[in-house]
């Protein structure tokens, strides 16, 4: 039997649209490696309502900075925004703020990362940017990219980027810098404009680091990718910029850099991208989150650093994050410093 030419053409062109929409594109063919694991830092300040903190990021399943200035629905709208922006839509030199939720620049040591928390405490800037901020020690995979880039004079330097985002069990561990604490406030008031940026003083500073209890160690398996360009997204040819972030991704988890499919198969699980499995995958690469108990989240957002406890007990209060067993010991040192009470004074019993 003939079909009529009108549901024959409608035919075709759903089988090609099919075709289209299955069949992916190759590979970006840049020359790409996999360098030995390490490490690197991230710093986040705290914003309110403990926008920032571990506990918040946990609850997020991971670290991504386009979730830190909106709520979710913008932050969806701004996805949308985003996967239909066309190189012939803004100039050939693309704003990197437009890809926030897709990139993240990180810090390639400690003593990096202790210097930008620093800047971002000084209070001699009006206003400093936070009151406490957070230090993340993370593992490098090939979701992480090495790349040469130059300074504003024009020197070489090294820099890493986090493509779509770090999962939480990416994370090694953490720690903060408090504004409010007594050591750091006590620095701040002998300081003067005369005094250098960040003091020497604050690459020894003792911080006091938790561990993440939700770390992989298989992220050990990995290192970070070399060979992708720094201008990968200036204008990427028939091609959106977030097209070419996906391509990257689909790039970085493919034989070309992780050879053993055993490997690439656990690669491909501890980032939650599986273009075999799940075609249409896309960003935001973060979709699993673990909430925050609200016991956690409250407690967070109290000035421990004023408090008379050990640090790693300060630290795990604010991070939203404290076990059990750790609020226990807080509770009790606390009620330990309340009833010894001032000099000559009955202190107050709970």
């Amino acid at each position: 039997m003939m079909l009529p030419k009108a549901a024959w053409l409608l035919t075709c062109w759903l089988w090609h649209t099919a075709v289209e929409a299955t069949t992916p594109r190759p590979l970006p063919t840049f020359p790409v490696s996999m360098a030995d694991h390490g490490e690197v830092f991230l710093v986040i300040p705290e914003g309110p309502r403990a926008l920032g903190t571990p506990g918040y990021f946990r609850s997020q399943g991971g670290i991504s900075e386009g979730s830190l200035p909106a709520p979710d629905a913008e932050t969806a709208a701004e996805w949308q925004r985003l996967r239909n922006i066309r190189p012939d839509d803004s100039e050939d030199s693309i704003d990197f703020e437009d890809l926030s939720l897709v990139l993240m620049n990180l810090l390639p040591d400690e003593a990096a990362a202790r210097r930008q928390a620093w800047m971002m405490l000084d209070q001699r800037r009006q206003p400093a940017q936070a009151e406490r901020v957070w230090i993340f020690r993370i593992a490098t995979g090939p979701n992480v990219w090495l790349g040469e880039w130059q300074d504003i004079l024009g020197n070489p330097m090294s820099m890493s980027r986090a493509l779509g985002g770090l999962p939480w069990s990416q994370i090694i561990n953490f720690t903060e810098m408090d504004g409010s604490n007594a050591d750091v406030r006590n620095l701040f008031e002998t300081l003067t404009e005369r005094d250098p940026v960040v003091p020497p003083v604050v690459a020894t500073m003792e911080l006091s680091w938790m561990n993440n209890d939700d770390y992989d160690a298989a992220w050990q398996n990995y290192g970070s990718v070399r060979g992708i360009p720094h201008r990968v997204f200036d204008a990427p040819e028939g091609m959106t910029r977030m097209e070419m972030a996906r391509d990257l991704m689909a790039l970085v988890t493919s034989s070309r850099v992780v050879p053993d499919a055993q490997r690439r198969q656990e690669l491909r699980e501890l980032l939650d991208w599986d273009i075999d499995a799940e075609p249409g995958r896309d960003f935001p690469l973060l979709r699993h989150g673990q909430p925050t108990t609200l016991e956690a989240a409250a407690l967070s957002r109290i000035p421990w650093g004023q408090v008379q406890i050990p640090a790693n007990i300060q630290l795990a209060l604010a991070s939203g994050l404290i076990t059990v067993g750790q609020c226990g010991t807080a509770l009790r040192q606390i009620r330990d410093a309340v009833n010894k009470g001032p000099k000559g004074k009955r202190g107050v019993v709970w």
